[in-house]
């Protein structure tokens, strides 16, 4: 049954055959992909769709939205709108009494942190996804090559160097879709709201991951859960500090990336890709009125950690009440990690180890640090090795300066500081330009302070 439950798998199978013999790695989309529709059409059955339903009386002004964007966007397809929890936008096909229907999921942070300007831009993306994907053909080829994806870390595992040929074979496609799909939302709204738009949506989407991730797993080992979830969201992404630092990784997108598994471009040729337009119509620089929106947040709250479901009982909690300071638990990972690679029984005689190897060759601690890096193609290993080192070092730097009296300058990084004269050092950042000029002197000095051996 496993071959039936992964269809990647018939997928790969008959292109290892198959695509050597004619020459076209696309075969194993175009082709396979009615295998695939055959498999899901028998075994997927019947599904309840996702999410929670807008009704045009309970959201008028959401609905108005979506209305007058697909009219802008010439969108003639009956269409339903849901909400879910996650900061997801997505379109989806359903059968409703017997009428196809296209189905519009918007995330709850979408519709909670974006002004109507920028979810209008996301409502017109999806919808022009929506237009372009028309066809059994084309769906099938968008789930098969989601597919291969979600195949990478399998236990049936093929050459990776073969997944990621197929998956780049794929990718520039994708990509063009992508790009398409964004001017389309630039047409709309204007090419300077979807720059704002797709900066904001990275924004939510690291926050989601990095501090929301952080709270829900501390809480959940004290048996609870963030009632205030997307109220701790909220915080953070108006945080100046974490803004920063999510803007500067922005041009680093591809390193978490090696496989061209991502549908979508880097943040900075998307925005570097857009069409100069001024936009159809205006726009309220203000998130759209959502009625009820505390019981939609409770549900999606709910939703998120599985309340009520068959699993551990957790408890609410207040994640904003107490000290934020314990969601940073990074710092004692990195003291660990650094630690144990280098033999050394304490994080105060594994530093200078640390400088020494930072300055003779950072990318193999890199790999020592963190050997799934070997995985990683070359030239991309390299650098990411180093980023590694530089990482954890710089952590386990910032948590000794913050034994020494460093004051945070955020509560939601803890490599951000305040040294004693007032200024503010990014520890991480400042480790990594050292690294990089070989810079061992000030590295020490940096080791000296952390460790309270400085003059």
């Amino acid at each position: 049954m496993y071959l039936l439950a992964r269809p990647v798998v018939v997928l790969v199978l008959v292109g290892l055959v198959v695509a050597p013999l004619i020459g076209q790695q696309e075969f194993l989309i175009v082709g396979v992909v009615w295998v695939i529709g055959g498999l899901a059409s028998i075994f997927s059955g019947r599904r309840a769709l996702p999410g929670r339903a807008v009704r045009p009386s309970d959201q008028p002004e959401l609905v108005t939205l979506v209305r007058r964007v697909a009219d802008l966007v010439d969108f003639r397809t009956p269409l339903l709108v849901r909400v879910v929890p996650t900061g997801d936008a997505a379109m989806t096909r359903a059968k409703v009494r017997g009428v196809d229907v296209s189905v519009l999921l918007l995330g709850w942070p979408l519709i909670r942190f974006l002004t109507e300007a920028q979810l209008a831009a996301v409502v017109a993306h999806e919808l022009a996804h929506a237009e372009s994907v028309r066809g059994r053909l084309s769906e099938l080829a968008i789930r098969a090559r989601a597919s291969l994806v979600g195949s990478l870390d399998d236990r049936i595992a093929f050459p990776a160097a073969f997944k990621a040929g197929l998956l780049r074979s794929t990718q520039v496609d994708s990509w063009h879709e992508e790009q398409a799909a964004d001017a389309v939302a630039a047409a709309v709204v204007g090419s300077a709201t979807v720059q704002t738009t797709l900066e904001r949506i990275r924004l939510i989407d690291s926050v989601w991951e990095l501090i929301g991730g952080a709270v829900a797993e501390v809480l959940a080992d004290e048996g609870a859960y963030p009632i205030d979830l997307y109220e701790v969201i909220e915080a953070a992404i108006n945080d100046p500090v974490l803004d920063r630092r999510v803007r500067a990784t922005a041009g680093r997108e591809g390193e978490s990336d090696p496989f061209a598994a991502s549908t979508h471009p880097p943040l900075t040729m998307r925005i570097a890709m857009l069409p100069q337009q001024s936009g159809a119509t205006r726009w309220m620089d203000r998130p759209v009125l959502f009625s009820g929106s505390e019981a939609t947040e409770d549900w999606c709250v709910r939703t998120v950690f599985g309340v009520g479901a068959r699993g551990p009982e957790l408890s609410p909690t207040r994640a904003l009440d107490g000290d934020l300071s314990r969601y940073e638990n990074g710092l004692t990972e990195a003291r660990g990690t650094l630690t144990a690679a280098l033999g050394a029984p304490t994080w105060q005689e594994a530093l200078p180890r640390a400088v020494s190897a930072l300055t003779l060759d950072p990318g193999a601690l890199g790999v020592l640090l963190d050997p799934d890096v070997r995985r990683l193609p070359q030239p991309l290993r390299a650098d990411v090795a180093q980023r590694r080192a530089a990482g954890c070092v710089g952590a386990v730097i910032a948590a000794g300066l913050l034994d020494q009296g460093w004051q945070r300058v955020s509560p939601w990084t803890a490599t951000v500081l305040e040294d004693p004269a007032g200024s503010e050092v990014d520890v991480v950042k400042t480790v990594h330009a050292l690294v990089e000029t070989r810079n061992a002197e000030r590295l020490q000095e940096l080791v000296d302070d952390a460790v309270g051996s400085r003059a």
